[in-house]
């Protein structure tokens, strides 16, 4: 589905204008962006485990061991998807004594990540405009970005408004600690004010979700990560092409992906 709206921009002191130069399509699904990964996983007839957390990686001759509380598993090619300091964690205490382990760890380490927080504010009615989202590009707001989740065909129900609110990553820093309800009432506080609507101080009810590694804002060693491939170690995700976008991640992976069966 399209979403319906473009998206405008707003300054440090608040003042709104229309577009920002940017007429590309947003895409979404109608049960909401998940489905892509489970349309890819049916597709691909993979077999997909869920809910079992990575504990260590081994190296044992031309094969990887990947432990989790359930046990270890073999394999014979391993595709890192984490964030890069996640990623970087589980390299430095993998069970790998290669010179190469320590430049990956390294060139994961150095990607520099932005932290912020996402609000979702639900009110009863929602408000006509001509826009689907407001983003501020000079990230000198409090706010980075508020967008109207009605305007995604089929995610809002009947008249009422869901409003989705980012604070800038300087915000989300100082704040990312403090209590959901207090996040919440700063965000609600801060869109009414942008919007110049006070309907919008008094919300139905609040989810806040926290992303300390959100989005990447430079890409890590090409040339150091694919020196991964002969120890059959890949990499995939938006910081390996550095950009924090979904349509990056998805061929980055694709990519790797097909990196992987040349390769094998």
């Amino acid at each position: 589905m399209d979403t319906d709206g473009p998206v405008w921009t707003f300054d440090a002191d608040g003042e709104i204008s229309e577009g920002r130069g940017d007429d590309a399509r947003k895409w979404t699904y109608r049960g909401g962006l998940a489905t892509l990964g489970e349309r890819l996983r049916e597709a691909s007839d993979a077999t997909v485990r869920t809910g079992t957390e990575v504990e260590g990686l081994a190296r044992e001759g031309d094969q990887w061991r990947v432990e989790t509380e359930a046990g270890a598993t073999a394999a014979d090619a391993l595709v890192l998807t984490p964030p890069a300091p996640t990623t970087a964690y589980l390299l430095d205490r993998a069970d790998w004594d290669d010179a190469l382990c320590d430049d990956l760890v390294d060139a994961a380490a150095r990607v520099p990540y932005r932290t912020l927080l996402s609000v979702a504010l639900h009110y009863p009615e929602r408000t006509d405009l001509p826009y689907y989202a407001l983003v501020n590009p000079d990230k000198d707001h409090d706010l980075g970005w508020v967008s109207r989740e009605e305007c995604k065909p089929g995610h809002v129900p009947g008249d009422e408004s869901l409003l989705i609110v980012q604070p800038s990553p300087e915000w989300s820093r100082h704040h990312y600690d403090d209590a959901d309800d207090e996040i919440a009432v700063a965000a609600a506080d801060r869109a009414a004010e942008l919007l110049d609507d006070p309907d919008r101080y008094q919300f139905d009810w609040a989810d806040v979700v926290r992303w300390r590694d959100a989005l990447p804002d430079s890409g890590a060693d090409r040339v150091t990560l694919d020196r991964g491939a002969d120890a059959g170690l890949f990499f995939a995700g938006d910081w390996v092409v550095g950009e924090g976008r979904i349509h990056a991640a998805l061929r980055s992976g694709l990519e790797t992906g097909e990196r992987v069966a040349e390769t094998r």
